[in-house]
Parts: structure tokens; sequence; C-alpha cells
């Protein structure tokens, strides 16, 4: 028998504005189509080691080429894209987040018809005209049940608010119209006038009079917490030996974790999940364990891929890197035997115009004495906002928890 099952959990996955608006070099003119494999291709050596990768895929999809975008927070990529996360190992994907109806419930149901043409287990979202049913996964014999939930879909921007029949077809911690309380005219117009006296004023008072957004709430409607309570118990009564939730939640570029982020996790590992993957920082933040510390939840794992840190700031917290996080499995008693964590990087390369994923501690050794210093030292520091804990060597892999 083997000795341990290795499942990985892989953040945010990002075809934001400033890839959208460079897709030219990943075009293929005898194809007519995309092609994304070089972005992911460094990570597949890594990857392959695994016996299963879950992703958290934050943009939908369309193998439509005239409905893509490149608006600067309405997403939606090419087919390709996720196939091409496919060929690096991924075989389940979070689809709940902020930007799952950037494209309406159209766009909603193109992303399923997309997933499921390529093979990909997905969840947090649903084509309300079939029956639901649970996401369970076996995995080398271990039975695993995955969830996924998100704060919102940006229904206060991108006012994509789904009808009464097709509530259910994003699973929320909060109902849609919820979002409203930000109070939508007001907010836009004062972000396009956010240099004038009165603009100012009012993103510095707004807290007193506004509800605060979703992600920094401190409560889960009354509703939807029964709503996950049912999701819990459905899979709890298929038997799994496991339970995984990718949840999306939380401020971005926080320094630290909000209390609204650092409640649902503990929630949820309290309800009976192993795992908690928090997204959606685009930061890397840390992890916390349950009092028999059994189980493992993690705030913030930071951009898979994603422009910020490459081509523009913030660079403090280190966004243009990210966490990989490795989870070893009793194949006898399916209990989990250790945590490790891989550091991987987003580079842009001005040459091809492409962006690519690497593996630090291989790109590291493509670089000249002082850069590999530098990009060490960062890579590092990464570790240490994920792990707390100050490493002196880059290894492949860290150790986390045993």
């Amino acid at each position: 028998m083997r000795e341990a099952i290795k499942i990985t959990f892989i953040g945010d996955v990002l075809c934001d504005a400033e890839m959208s608006k460079r897709l030219e070099p990943y075009y293929d003119a005898r194809t007519g189509s995309y092609d994304f494999k070089s972005v992911f291709a460094p990570m597949k050596g890594h990857l392959s080691k695994s016996d299963y990768v879950f992703a958290n895929l934050e943009t939908p999809l369309s193998a439509q080429t005239d409905k893509l975008t490149d608006k600067q927070y309405e997403f939606c990529s090419h087919i390709s894209f996720a196939e091409a996360l496919k060929g690096i190992g991924v075989r389940c994907v979070s689809a709940a987040n902020n930007h799952c109806l950037d494209r309406g419930h159209a766009g909603l149901l193109d992303t399923i018809r997309c997933l499921e043409r390529l093979g990909l287990r997905y969840a947090g979202i649903h084509d309300t005209a079939v029956e639901r049913e649970p996401v369970v996964i076996d995995i080398e014999g271990c039975k695993v049940g995955f969830l996924a939930y998100t704060y919102g879909t940006n229904a206060f921007s991108n006012n994509q608010y789904l009808a009464f029949r097709e509530r259910k077809a994003v699973d929320l911690l909060q109902a849609q119209e919820e979002d409203r309380l930000i109070l939508r005219s007001p907010y836009a117009y004062m972000g396009k006038h956010k240099k004038s006296p009165l603009a100012k004023l009012y993103f510095k008072t707004r807290e007193k009079w506004i509800r605060k957004p979703v992600y920094e709430r401190r409560n889960v409607n009354l509703y939807r917490r029964l709503l996950l309570g049912r999701d819990i118990r459905a899979l709890k009564a298929k038997g799994v030996d496991k339970l995984f939730f990718y949840l999306h939640i939380g401020g971005q570029y926080n320094r630290e974790p909000t209390s609204y982020t650092k409640k649902m996790v503990a929630y949820l590992m309290k309800k009976g999940c192993d795992i908690v993957v928090a997204n959606h920082e685009h930061v890397i933040h840390g992890f916390v364990q349950d009092a028999d510390r059994t189980k493992l939840g993690t705030y913030a794992l930071g951009n898979f891929l994603g422009s910020a840190g490459t081509l523009h700031p913030p660079y403090d917290r280190c966004c243009d890197f990210s966490i990989l996080l490795h989870a070893y499995l009793d194949p006898k008693s399916k209990e989990i035997l250790r945590f490790t964590y891989s550091i991987t990087k987003t580079v842009y390369r001005e040459k091809t115009e492409k962006f690519e994923v690497h593996p630090v501690w291989e790109l590291v050794e493509t670089l000249g004495e002082r850069e590999r210093r530098e990009m060490t030292e960062r890579a590092l520091q990464a570790a240490f906002l994920f792990s707390g804990k100050k490493e002196s060597v880059l290894l492949e892999e860290f150790h986390l928890i045993s």
C-alpha cells in the first residue's frame, strides 16, 4: 500500500483585466482560439506529484471569443484557460466567487457547460433546472466531499441580480439583495469623482451611515446558514471520509484577515469541515487549527495567477507569490498525516508579453546572483506570512503541521 495520498489546494486563479488586455500572444490563428498552456506549464512537474488538485477559478468561462472582456472588474475567460489548468493536474474548481455572475445567469450556465465539457468537477454554482447533487469525489479510495461558498457576487457594481427562480444558482453566505445596502448609485458616483471634496468626505464617513460591505460583516444570513448546514449534512449522509470547503471571503490586499473571515473559518471547522481554504484577499495570510488540532483553515493562499505585483503594486503582502497547501492522508485510516506547503510566483515576460506561473525554488535557479538573492528573500517572506515561522532555506515543500 502507498505511504500517503497527496491532495493540493491552490488559491485564486485570475485572468484579470491586465491579462485580458494582453490576450493576443495567446491567440492561435490556425485554430481560431486561444492557448494558455504556456502560462501554467512550469507547474506541471510539481503538481504531477499530487493525487488530486483543487483550485479557485475566479472567472466565468465561455467557448465564444466574442464574449470575453478586458473590463477592470468584470471578467470572462476563454474555455482554453480552464483547459490549461486541467493540463497541469487541476481536477476540481471552486466556482463560487464575486465574479461568477459578471456575465449574468446566462454566463454562469455557460461556465457550467464549459467545465462539464472539459470534465472538470466544480462546486459553488448550479444549474437550477437540474436536481442538485452533493459533490463527492473518490481520491485513491478516500471519499471526499467538496463545498464552495462566496460572500457575494459584486451585484452592487455589475447589477447582475438573480431572479427568484435562480436564487440557488450560487452558494452565497448572504442574499444578493444585501449588497444593495452599499447604495450603488452614490457609490458609483463617488468612485468616478473620488478626488472631489464631497467624495473624500463620503469615503471617510460612509462606515458611520452605511452598513459595512458584506465581506466585513460578522453574521451569516439565517436562511443561508440553514442552506449551508443542509449542504454539510447532505455530504455527511453520503458517508464522506473528509470534507473540504473553499470559502470566497474577506477584503482585498488587507494586512490582516477580517474578523468575519476568521469567524467563518472557525464556524466551518466546528461544523465538521476538515480543511477550509479561504480566498479572495489576493495576498498571503496565515492559517488556524481547531482546538483538537485535527482540522485546518487558511485565511488566504494568494494569487496563483494574477497581475498584481507583477505589472503594478501592491508588493508588501507578496501578492505576486502564492501558497500551495498540501495535505497527506493515510490511505488506510483516511486521517490527515501532515500538512506541507510550497511557494509559487507569477512572472510577466516582456519579451513574449506572456504571464507564467513558476515554482519559485526552480525559478531562482535561472536568475543571476543578485536577483536570486532578492527573490529568495521575498519568497521566504511569503513563507513567513503563511506559516509564521522564519525559514532560512528555500525548499520545494516546507513542513507546516504533522
